[in-house]
């Protein structure tokens, strides 16, 4: 008979706890509250029966997170693979947008129409249109990344205000806090849109030097 001989033992402190049998799934609970700080607890449970016989389990780290997710950069041109398990630097994808929080997040908590996000060129520019927006679990790195596909081609050389408007949930069930927001890096390169001999002629054979004048839309 252990039931009232057991002991929650946390970060090395003895907590006396409650034991009940649970008979159909013929199993021992426990149920203890006792207080833990945030990081890593080391968790065990010490049970003796009425002959004094003891047995300590094995240690298992509890690990206590309340802390907000935090959304800690945004990059232009980096988009989930076609498969959506890997994320792809491309640096034409002008739709393409990457979140990166400082942790795993819930993504079934990220509305796939976009809408947690608002994307603008500065502040006060107005919202951006959003097409969707991906997130992936396998991995996690993976895991803390979210990826916005916008309607239409960003600007040239754009490093838009990206702003977390709706609720996204860690891992651990924390919720964001209001107001998070970024600048996105510019990871897209520029476009040539013209390369012209820079001569009274549209063709010129020589031996010498030529000028020619390039123009990008950035």
């Amino acid at each position: 008979q252990v039931e009232a001989n057991v002991t929650v033992i946390v970060a090395g402190s003895e907590k006396a706890g409650s034991a009940t049998y649970n008979t159909a799934a013929v199993l021992w609970g426990i149920s203890r509250t006792p207080s833990i700080t945030s990081g890593s607890n080391s968790w065990q449970v010490r049970a003796k029966d009425a002959l004094g016989n003891e047995t300590l389990t094995t240690a298992i780290a509890v690990v206590l997170d309340g802390i907000l997710p935090t959304l800690d950069s945004a990059t232009t041109g980096v988009t989930l693979d076609s498969a959506g398990d890997a994320r792809t630097v491309d640096a034409t994808a002008r739709k393409s947008i990457e979140l990166v929080f400082d942790g795993a997040l819930d993504g079934g908590t990220i509305e796939p129409d976009g809408s947690d996000f608002r994307v603008e060129n500065s502040v006060g520019s107005g919202a951006l249109s959003i097409a969707s927006a991906a997130h992936d679990a396998d991995t996690s790195d993976l895991a803390k990344r979210v990826f916005i596909t916008m309607t239409s081609d960003l600007a040239p050389g754009a490093t838009p205000l990206i702003s977390v408007i709706g609720v996204v949930t860690d891992k651990a069930g924390n919720a964001n806090s209001a107001g998070l927001n970024v600048t996105a890096t510019d990871g897209l390169k520029p476009t040539v849109t013209s390369a012209i001999l820079v001569a009274a002629a549209d063709s010129t054979l020589t031996n010498e030097k030529l000028s020619v004048r390039i123009t990008s839309d950035e």
